[in-house]
C-alpha cells in the first residue's frame, strides 16, 4: 500500500512541478486581453502560490514516506552502488598491477599525472554510471511529459524551442568530437 502512496505522490510532484507553464499561459492571456478584470489576475496570482506550496507539501509527504520504507529501498538502490564501486575498485586494482609491471619513468605514453586522472576520475565515473542508469530510463517518460504540456500550453510555438535546442545539440556534439580527437 505505500509503494502506491509512493507512487501517486510522485505523479503529482510531476504534475505539480508542470503547474508553470500554465499559469504562464493565462499571465500572458491576462496581460494581452484589453478587457481584463481585476479578479482574474487575482487567481491567477493564487494558483501559482498555491500549487507551489502544495508541491512543498506533496514533496515533503514524499520524502517522509521514502524514509520510512528506506529498509525497502536500499534493496533497489544498494546493488547499483556497489556494482559502481566494485567496479571504480576492479579499475584501480587493474591499473595498480600495471603500475608494478613497468616503470612509469621509462614510460612515454604514461605518467604520474595520467595516472591520478585514470585513478581519481575515471574510476569515479564508472560509479557515478551505476547511479546514473536509472535516470536514463526515466528520462522519456519525463521528456515525454515536458514535450505534452508545451504543446497544451504553449502549442505549435514550442516546436522552433525544440528545434533551436536540437540544432545546438548537433553542434555540440561535433564540436565534441572535434576537440577530443
Amino acid at each position: 500500500m505505500i509503494f502506491f502512496k509512493i507512487i501517486f505522490f510522485a505523479l503529482l510532484c510531476g504534475l505539480l512541478d508542470y503547474t508553470g507553464p500554465f499559469f504562464i499561459n493565462h499571465i500572458i492571456d491576462y496581460i494581452t486581453d484589453p478587457n481584463r478584470k481585476l479578479i482574474t489576475g487575482v487567481l491567477i496570482v493564487i494558483g501559482i502560490v498555491s500549487s507551489r506550496v502544495i508541491l512543498s507539501i506533496v514533496v515533503a509527504r514524499l520524502r517522509t514516506l521514502l524514509v520510512r520504507i528506506l529498509g525497502g529501498v536500499l534493496k533497489f538502490i544498494f546493488p547499483k552502488a556497489m556494482w559502481g564501486i566494485k567496479t571504480s575498485n576492479a579499475l584501480n586494482g587493474v591499473i595498480y598491477s600495471k603500475t608494478l609491471r613497468f616503470s612509469l619513468m621509462r614510460s612515454v605514453e604514461h605518467n604520474q599525472g595520467s595516472l591520478v586522472n585514470h585513478i581519481q576520475v575515471d574510476s569515479e565515473r564508472l560509479t557515478w554510471t551505476a547511479w546514473e542508469m536509472s535516470n536514463v530510463m526515466n528520462l522519456p517518460v519525463i521528456l515525454g511529459i515536458g514535450i505534452y504540456f508545451l504543446w497544451v500550453s504553449v502549442g505549435i510555438s514550442f516546436l522552433s524551442g525544440l528545434g533551436v535546442i536540437l540544432i545546438m545539440s548537433l553542434i555540440n556534439y561535433v564540436f565534441s568530437k572535434i576537440y577530443f580527437k
